[in-house]
């Protein structure tokens, strides 16, 4: 029995009977030399009168093809993945570099409070010990001063105008006394014034750079729930787009009776 190979650009007519031939061959199928990779299956059609102008949505192709087109959706999936795990690695170090810094700088505001409150306190303690000491001298002055007048008590006698004189002395020294103790006492209160208006100062700006690092916080969790939600979206989009894929191709023993626009028929022998 005659055979041939079929080889690219073989015009049907010419082909008497077919032994051997391979998924990748072309065969010019019109008289307008119109070539396309076909299959058996749609070789069989192409002798029954299908010249590629009767039916121009009837398109072949061939296992190469349909190969093909799933590396190429696999291409997919796998760059899809790459960007699904690039973003969720970006995602993971800005929250990572994001919580470095606000546990750094927790750290930070605890030590300025720290010190602060330790001024205070430092302050309160130097401003009790002046108190204290301003108390004992004065004590001791009236002390000293109840020494002087009883000594000038004993001495009036002998000589009154001296011991006025004296008296008056001292009581000016005393007066000079009270009012540097005075004078002491209200610088004091008016340092310890301004540390706590400082103090105050310090903690409300504490609190505002609190308040603003709010906002930034809930920025992160807005763009990563929006992030997981476009990820979510475009996974659901590939799948669909396979199952649309899925439901174009019908594989058969059996030769089609008519094949819909659109479809794909892959038959076995």
């Amino acid at each position: 029995m005659p055979s041939i190979n079929i080889e690219n650009g073989k015009r049907i007519e010419d082909l008497l009977e077919i032994s051997h031939f391979t998924n990748s061959a072309h065969f010019l199928v019109s008289e307008h030399n119109l070539t396309r990779k076909t299959t058996l299956l749609n070789l069989r059609y192409m002798f029954n009168g299908d010249i590629a102008i009767d039916n121009l949505n009837n398109l072949y192709y061939s296992v190469e093809k349909i190969n093909e087109m799933i590396d190429r959706i696999d291409d997919d999936f796998s760059k899809i993945t790459k960007r699904i795990d690039a973003i969720n690695a970006k995602l993971e170090q800005i929250y990572n570099d994001l919580g470095d810094d606000l546990d750094e700088f927790r750290k930070r505001i605890e030590n300025i409070y720290n010190e602060l409150k330790q001024a205070d306190q430092d302050l309160y303690t130097y401003i009790t010990n002046s108190i204290t000491n301003e108390g004992n001298a004065r004590k001791d002055a009236d002390h000293q001063l109840q020494i002087l007048i009883d000594k000038e008590r004993s001495e009036r006698i002998q000589n009154d105008t001296i011991l006025e004189n004296k008296i008056k002395e001292i009581s000016n020294t005393i007066l000079v006394r009270i009012e540097k103790l005075e004078s002491g006492l209200n610088d004091e209160k008016t340092a310890r014034e301004n540390a706590d208006a400082n103090l105050q100062g310090q903690i409300n700006i504490i609190n505002n750079t609190l308040n603003n690092h709010g906002p930034r916080i809930s920025s992160l969790e807005t763009r990563m729930t929006n992030a997981e939600a476009n990820i979510t979206n475009n996974w659901n989009n590939l799948n669909g787009r396979v199952y649309a894929l899925e439901n174009r191709i019908t594989i058969s023993n059996m030769a089609p009776g008519s094949l819909e626009n659109g479809k794909i028929w892959l038959q076995y022998f």
